[in-house]
């Protein structure tokens, strides 16, 4: 992740840092300025992708939206912002996301913006280990049944040491097979 907070990687411009450093005023001022909160930066990043990065940039998820940032942009490697948002663990910001529509069902993007079935924010909030954001996302309709493209189950992708979020992934997993036998 060190990585992607380098703006030559990832990022680069006026607003992409204001978001990661949570300036409001800043962005705002770039904005009434003819900046474009949906620009792409380096790494395919948008500002929204920088509100996933860091606590700062997490609470002004609202505020960019109200600008009119989208929260269905893939960054070059596929990641959708609510995805940065799982990867870092920023409940404020994942919460706020998915309260504005962000799917927590999205796959991994293609450059063209396909879904290529990839890992899910559930897959991906597993095999951080974040258990708090797994309920999260399963509380906005993430489905623990779900698979990805190489036919994992979120749980499938969880490291044996995150025994929380493991057992929170196979309540939810049990809460849902009645459903799935009544069908």
């Amino acid at each position: 992740m060190d990585l992607l907070c380098k703006p030559e990687v990832y990022g680069g411009s006026a607003i992409h840092s204001a978001v990661v450093h949570g300036l409001l005023e800043v962005i705002v001022k770039i904005v009434e300025s003819g900046g474009d909160v949906n620009d792409v930066g380096n790494g395919g990043a948008t500002a929204m992708h920088m509100a996933g990065l860091s606590e700062a940039g997490q609470h002004l998820v609202g505020e960019l939206a109200g600008m009119g940032a989208g929260l269905d942009a893939a960054d070059a490697f596929g990641y959708l912002p609510l995805h940065r948002m799982v990867q870092n663990n920023l409940l404020y910001g994942a919460s706020t996301a998915l309260a504005l529509g962000a799917d927590p069902g999205a796959g991994l993007r293609t450059a063209a913006g396909a879904d290529e079935g990839g890992l899910t924010p559930l897959h991906l909030c597993a095999r951080e280990g974040h258990a708090q954001m797994a309920r999260l996302l399963m509380a906005h309709g993430a489905d623990p049944m779900q698979r990805d493209a190489a036919g994992r189950l979120a749980r499938d992708c969880a490291p044996a040491r995150s025994a929380e979020v493991l057992e929170c992934l196979r309540e939810a997993a049990r809460m849902l097979e009645p459903r799935a036998a009544g069908e």
